[in-house]
């Protein structure tokens, strides 16, 4: 029998083939050590890692730190948020003590004017703004509510803490005794906006039934909130101005490696002052004490005090309809990036809300935000593209119940019977919760495209083309059965009633402008002129059907014995208009 002295020698070259490019890799592998410092302070808690690497170490109290690089020529990066980030290549080091420079100079805040943007100490209006730090921190469905208490001068409102309502926002007081003619011109991505949607069937649940054009907007989108108070607005904007102007930035991408983030909010709510109401005991007392001044008697529909309803009964209604607790969630998606030429962002989002009240009412958005821009090398051509699309959809009751549960009687009956059922009382009782058959709902879809191209002539002088068109698709429904109201009166289903409001808005703009800048000494002059034209049409219409030979066909208008339609109204937006802006500056950037 023959040896494999050939199969043993080959292991064994194989084994010490291995062990050599093992020694290779863990000669190639370091420790790196050393301080980190700033006016011969150390600084703690600065981010040391080699660039391409995952692992990272952190400089402790006394500014040491200690990482493991690998490679020929390794990069390492210092990072602190107060520091600008320095990066050093190694060589043969195996020590490296820096001192990371001047902390960071506060940045200069922006303002956007609209059609130019200027330094915060150099504008000449009147400029409110709050930026994606100030609002990103707040569950809120609608950035006024992150602009509450925020701006002087500026008053901004809840009408409502129904989910999906609007808001009353008056710019240094009210214009007009008219509600709707104190509304600002509203903004977006340089597309305006139709003001507040009119609502036709929810004024008893929406106050002034307005819903507010920001709903279609995610917080988490937003870059930059600002709103124009005075005659700077005014003389730009002409007349759309008069009341001030709301202007929405969305966010862009930034130069870097592409980053994907995940963004989720939850919270609850509940009422948390709720008015103090005299008990049963009370109650009765008081009334009997009214009729009992008037010397009349106790009338034959008065079931809470001539002994129909228990008196010794007590229901803290409240608690009972509007003591729920709200909950609501947030989910945002994003991915962006960019490189020296282009940038990039995209952002799926979705909201819910619920009520406090007892049943399953629920508010929800959907928005998708794109946003694209390149520029050539040279920095002559500047493009951008903007998309939004938002998709809202409301469902709540035809009622409010926030004054039934401050009037109702504390003695009244039991909301349902034993057997599960809306408790009529055999008549004698109105039910609140009756309402809840009944249903409101309103449905919006809105699209939003901007685009700006700005190209540079020559060194000092530029032409720009802001374009954009938006659509809104807006539509409600009101349904109400004739089972939401109390089986006394003898009512069947040919009392039954189905509402239904559409509008549609369409608009575009065209904004030229040329733009100059020229700068000799100590002396800079800028100068911006262009026209703007715009164009929105609208078209509403409203039919309301009545008499069904059952509720389950009440959906359908068609199946309606009796129609109305009430008026087919199509109206026309058109402006045209030139502007101009002049600005001289002496001595800029000197103090």
């Amino acid at each position: 029998m023959k040896k494999s002295f050939c199969n043993l020698s080959h292991l064994q070259m194989a084994f010490g083939f291995t062990l050599l490019v093992s020694g290779v890799a863990i000669g190639q592998m370091r420790t790196i050590t050393g301080t980190v410092t700033e006016n011969n302070q150390p600084v703690k808690g600065v981010s040391v890692f080699q660039e391409g690497k995952e692992e990272v170490a952190v400089t402790n109290a006394a500014g040491v730190y200690r990482v493991q690089v690998s490679g020929e020529n390794p990069v390492i990066i210092y990072r602190h948020p107060d520091y600008p980030e320095r990066k050093i290549t190694l060589g043969s080091r195996i020590t490296v003590n820096i001192s990371l420079g001047k902390e960071k100079e506060i940045e200069e805040v922006v303002l956007n004017a609209g059609y130019y943007k200027v330094k915060n100490k150099e504008r000449t209006g009147s400029i409110a703004k709050i930026s994606a730090k100030d609002i990103e921190n707040q569950p809120v469905t609608n950035v006024l509510a992150s602009a509450q208490g925020r701006m002087s001068g500026v008053s901004i409102t809840q009408n409502s803490g129904t989910p999906g309502g609007g808001f009353d926002i008056q710019i240094r007081g009210k214009n007009s005794i008219r509600r709707e003619g104190n509304e600002p011109l509203y903004i977006i991505d340089g597309v305006p906006q139709a003001s507040e949607t009119p609502s036709l069937y929810s004024n008893r649940i929406l106050p002034w039934s307005s819903i507010n054009p920001l709903n279609a907007i995610n917080p988490n989108d937003i870059e930059s909130f600002e709103i124009l108070k005075d005659a700077d607005a005014t003389a730009i904007y002409g007349s759309r101005g008069a009341n001030g102007v709301i202007i929405v930035t969305t966010k862009r991408g930034k130069k870097g490696r592409s980053e994907l983030k995940l963004n989720t909010s939850y919270s609850l709510s509940r009422i948390t002052r709720p008015m103090e109401l005299m008990n049963t005991e009370q109650y009765i007392s008081m009334r009997k004490q009214g009729f009992q001044n008037d010397n009349v008697p106790y009338p034959a529909t008065m079931y809470d005090i001539n002994g129909t309803w228990d008196q010794s009964r007590y229901t803290d209604w409240q608690k009972e309809l509007i003591g729920g607790t709200a909950d609501a969630y947030a989910v945002q998606l994003s991915l962006s990036g960019g490189s020296e030429i282009t940038s990039y962002n995209i952002s799926y989002g979705h909201n819910e809300q619920s009520t406090v009240l007892p049943a399953d009412f629920r508010y929800r958005t959907d928005n998708v935000n794109a946003n694209f821009s390149y520029f050539t090398p040279d920095r002559r051509l500047e493009f951008n593209f903007v998309n939004m699309f938002s998709f809202q959809k409301n469902n709540v009751q035809n009622d409010d119940l926030t004054l039934k549960s401050i009037t109702l009687s504390p003695n009244a009956p039991a909301l349902y019977n034993t057997s599960g059922n809306i408790n009529w009382e055999n008549g004698t009782f109105t039910n609140p919760v009756a309402s809840f058959l009944s249903e409101y709902i309103n449905k919006t879809a809105f699209f939003d495209n901007g685009l700006n191209v700005s190209y540079k002539l020559f060194p000092f002088l530029s032409v720009k083309m802001n374009a954009g068109i938006s659509y809104q698709n807006f539509e409600e429904r009101s349904l109400k059965p004739h089972t939401i109201n109390n089986p006394a009166l003898g009512q069947t289903s040919l009392n039954s009633t189905s509402s239904k409001n559409n509008q549609v808005n369409f608009s575009y703009i065209l904004e030229p402008q040329v733009v100059g800048t020229y700068q000799f000494g100590n002396h800079q002059f800028e100068a911006l002129v262009g026209t703007t034209l715009q164009k929105t049409q609208s078209d509403q219409g409203a039919i309301t059907g009545r008499g069904f030979e059952s509720n389950a066909l009440i959906d359908n208008i068609g199946a309606a014995s009796v129609k109305t339609i009430s008026d087919q109204v199509r109206s026309e937006y058109n402006y045209t208009a030139v502007f101009a802006r002049f600005n001289y500056q002496l001595k800029k950037g000197i103090s």
